[in-house]
């Protein structure tokens, strides 16, 4: 039986709430559910419960989110963030020679890329969106400082991810 990865179970509860966290301007911009209201009324009814429901949905909607990651990975990001991949030579020699505590350990860099990488891909257009949302609600200065404050997040996650993958793959050549 395969045992639980603590790390992973984050990483995908971390994409489902970077999901609510996209949906959350969508709702208010669209009038279904205003911000204003929201927060009062989840606060109001928060226990125990909701709080496990929170985090299994999150874990699910992270599940999905990690799938499209995937898929915007093979297409046009792994492009810009993985330079130097595993020969087929090295490729075979690792998994002839690696021991278990080495896989684990590549398998927590991988996971912890993917969690980085399906945060850059939602807060594309999470800084377009609260952006908007602050602008519309408070000023243009306000909104330009959201928008700096993603393109900040934005960069850490992408040197986060250039080093991670850097090392998940010094991995496979060191064995």
């Amino acid at each position: 039986m395969k045992e639980t990865n603590l790390t992973e179970m984050f990483c995908e509860v971390l994409g489902g709430l970077g999901l609510a966290f996209l949906l959350v301007p969508i709702f208010d911009l669209t009038d279904i559910y205003k911000m204003k209201d929201l927060f009062p009324a989840l606060l109001a009814k928060l226990d125990w419960a909701v709080l496990g429901s929170i985090l299994v949905l999150a874990y699910l909607a992270g599940a999905i989110v990690d799938a499209f990651g995937l898929a915007a990975d093979e297409l046009l990001l792994g492009k810009l963030v993985i330079k130097d991949k595993l020969t087929d030579v090295e490729a075979t020699a690792f998994w002839k020679t690696a021991k278990e505590h080495v896989l684990k350990y590549r398998d927590h860099q991988w996971a912890w890329y993917s969690c980085y990488r399906n945060l850059f891909i939602l807060f594309l257009p999470s800084a377009i969106l609260w952006t908007w949302v602050v602008v519309r609600s408070y000023t243009w200065c306000r909104g330009i400082l959201v928008f700096s404050g993603f393109v900040v997040t934005e960069i850490c996650l992408v040197i986060t991810m250039k080093a991670l993958v850097r090392i998940y793959f010094r991995i496979g050549r060191s064995v």
